[in-house]
């Protein structure tokens, strides 16, 4: 056998060995899971014996309680029934051969340039071609499969997405791609599709399926969105802004770039140039909680012109009258 074959082989091996854990876990807990269809038999039985003895007891108005009571938990077993139904009824993907994972594992060469085994891992890991959405080069991804944790590949994500080439959104440097955030991916639609090439070890599929999502971009589900890539965009002008140039009105909550902000004289706060406010007095921006009226006249100005809550005007009258 020539190296390389013999190479596929012993990764086909660590696959199936943990493929045949998680089917050997899967019948397990198939076997052992809890059910409540028993007890709800017992409590049955336990309301027919209480319902005998009233009606031998001419106890009818008990008995109508203990009647719906009966029935109530017979509607209750009947769900039971049909989830244990439903479980037993799935079907159990055969783990796949050692030869059907070894071509698996030889057509990965001719679907991607470039593939990897790291042996000290176990991980299986190939290199998407070069990936641009609308315009926007976001590079190449290694997809990344753990081979030792297949036997949970149904309660968490075994493998990773990471950029090579990385462009991250501007506003989220752990977002390298829309759906993939710090390494995971949000595959969307295709999830259940990859937890089913992995349960039944298509690793062909599921590697063809990762790219796929890759190259597609969803814009109803993005943890950034293309648009937004760049900078989110201002709120007045629609220029993108980064985190640097980038201002929440504390008025509205929207965000707004440095050319359509101002900030408030008295607090320094940022507020749009909709809300912003001119003190009478100084003629500065302000906010409007820091335009307050005065305590004599009842005409407003800023906290800063204020004088023990008079405007300068009815300051000055006072101490004319003086």
């Amino acid at each position: 056998m020539i190296p390389r074959m013999r190479r596929l082989f012993r990764i086909a091996e660590v696959v199936r060995q943990q493929l045949m854990q998680f089917h050997h876990n899967l019948i397990t807990d198939f076997a052992t899971a809890p059910s409540r269809i028993d007890p709800l038999f017992e409590q049955i039985q336990y309301q027919r014996r209480l319902l005998r003895r009233c009606v031998n007891e001419n106890r009818f108005a008990s008995a109508l309680i203990i009647k719906g009571r009966i029935e109530k938990l017979l509607d209750d077993c009947r769900t039971e029934i049909e989830s244990a139904k439903w479980t037993f009824s799935r079907p159990l993907p055969l783990p796949p051969t050692v030869a059907d994972i070894v071509r698996d594992l030889d057509h990965l060469r001719d679907e991607f340039d470039t593939w990897e085994y790291h042996a000290e891992e176990h991980a299986l890991c190939v290199i998407t071609t070069p990936i641009t959405l609308e315009d926007i080069y976001l590079g190449r991804f290694e997809i990344r499969l753990f081979l030792l944790d297949l036997p949970r590949c149904r309660s968490r994500q075994i493998y990773s997405v990471t950029a090579l080439d990385p462009n991250p959104a501007e506003s989220a440097e752990h977002v390298t791609h829309p759906h993939v955030n710090d390494g995971a991916l949000c595959a969307g639609d295709a999830t259940s599709a990859i937890g089913a090439a992995l349960e039944s070890g298509r690793l062909l599929d599921f590697f063809q399926i990762v790219n796929s999502v890759l190259h597609t971009y969803n814009p109803e589900s993005p943890f950034v969105a293309l648009d937004e890539w760049g900078g989110r965009p201002c709120s007045d002008c629609d220029d993108l802004m980064n985190e640097d140039n980038r201002y929440t009105c504390e008025i509205c909550g929207h965000c707004f770039c440095e050319s359509c902000v101002s900030h408030c004289r008295c607090c320094d706060c940022s507020i749009c140039l909709e809300h912003i406010r001119t003190c009478p007095q100084c003629d500065e921006s302000v906010c409007r909680e820091c335009l307050t009226a005065c305590d004599h006249c009842e005409s407003t100005c800023c906290d800063d012109c204020q004088d023990d809550g008079l405007c300068p005007t009815c300051v000055e009258s006072m101490e004319y009258a003086r």
